[in-house]
């Protein structure tokens, strides 16, 4: 089983081809850490998007392509899933992770239609978590709500991190 390391500001690329004696693929992913990378055997490196037992801060690009990038974590069946942060997760933590941002997407898309400004949908948001309502950082939310709101009134080029380009990861 492979698990890469690399570090600080190295990137994938930098690796030497030689250095490695198993297959490691790379798969780009709208959403997570460009340094994102998948060992195909057993492991994989999500990036920072997505978080063991975590609430989300989306901060770019939107939820819709966080649930897209996480199908794809899922199709790879990795034994053991890195986070950006928090613990490891297991194939089945990554399907419960993917649940949940179902739930998140469906309950912001549910206070859009409401016509509920950011402030009252984060704290309604919060005040109903259902099974999730353990998870830590709930904070984060906030921003998870107002990126929801652009994303569904098609204001795509407002996100939060906007002022740092080299950070967001490209198609």
């Amino acid at each position: 089983r492979v698990l890469l390391a690399n570090e600080p500001g190295e990137t994938f690329a930098d690796f030497d081809d030689a250095a490695i004696d198993r297959e490691i693929g790379m798969q780009r992913l709208h959403g997570l850490d460009p340094r994102g990378r998948v060992a195909l055997e057993a492991i994989a490196h999500t990036g920072d998007l997505v978080m063991g037992n975590r609430h989300i801060s989306m901060q770019y690009p939107f939820i819709t392509n966080l649930i897209e990038a996480v199908k794809v974590l899922i199709s790879w069946g990795a034994e053991i899933y890195v986070t950006g942060h928090g613990p490891a997760m297991t194939l089945a933590q990554m399907k419960e992770f993917l649940e949940y941002c179902h739930f998140i997407k469906d309950r912001i898309a549910g206070y859009h239609k409401a016509g509920m400004s950011v402030d009252d949908a984060t704290d309604e948001l919060l005040r109903n978590l259902g099974p999730y309502r353990s998870w830590t950082s709930p904070g984060g939310l906030y921003f998870t709500v107002q990126m929801g709101f652009y994303e569904l009134a098609g204001e795509k080029d407002i996100f939060w991190r906007r002022n740092n380009p080299e950070f967001i990861a490209t198609v």
